[in-house]
């Protein structure tokens, strides 16, 4: 038994150490790319809406893949209660069955000896399913947009435009719009800009 449950153990950890792997990496450039491209007095901002997205995708994702796993695991076990089960005791074990598959654990106990045995492997069975299904579209999903990431951003490059160093009323140091527009401050006509771009 410890055997077995070591071995489960292992799977788990390296599962998930592939897992954070690859989202490692795609958060640092992610956010690389959102800081990157945002003026340094935005960064703050920039930083909250890549924090608040990468938030809120989670959540969505949990919610839309969840509802997708169990839609299909209690379609599976929807006649899964076997011949045999006491009357008394079918509405029951049928809801706790459906209800996860914790409850159908709970729910064979409650049974006699072979017919718990053939409704715990009727959910288990329809749990591998509603996981590899949900496994599927998670992949689809990721691919996709791993093609329109590529597609949409291949000319993007973070942080390759050097942002302008902005005085504290907000103009640019060294800009030349301003003279381009008005002409050289303090030229020949004796004419001052003060910082707001206004002749005077």
């Amino acid at each position: 038994i410890f055997a077995f449950a070591g071995g489960i153990l292992v799977c788990v950890v390296t599962g998930f150490i592939l897992i954070y792997v690859g989202l490692g990496p795609m958060g640092v450039l992610g956010t690389d790319l959102v800081l990157g491209s945002a003026l340094p007095q935005k960064a703050g901002s920039a930083s909250a809406m890549s924090e608040t997205s990468a938030e809120l995708g989670v959540a969505l994702g949990v919610a839309s893949l969840g509802s997708i796993g169990t839609a299909v695991y209690r379609t599976q076990v929807a006649d899964a209660i076997p011949a045999g089960a006491p009357p008394e005791a079918v509405r029951e074990v049928a809801e706790a069955t459906r209800e996860s598959l914790a409850g159908a654990v709970a729910a064979a106990d409650e049974l006699p000896a072979g017919l718990g045995v053939e409704l715990l492997g009727t959910a288990r069975e329809a749990f591998v399913q509603a996981l590899e299904l949900t496994a599927a579209v998670s992949a689809v999903v990721v691919m996709t947009m791993a093609i329109l990431a590529a597609v949409l951003l291949r000319r993007v490059r973070a942080g390759s435009e050097e942002q302008p160093e902005l005085e504290p009323d907000g103009v640019a140091v060294g800009s030349a719009g301003v003279e381009e527009v008005l002409g050289p401050v303090g030229g020949p006509a004796g004419g001052r800009c003060n910082g707001h771009g206004v002749l005077r």
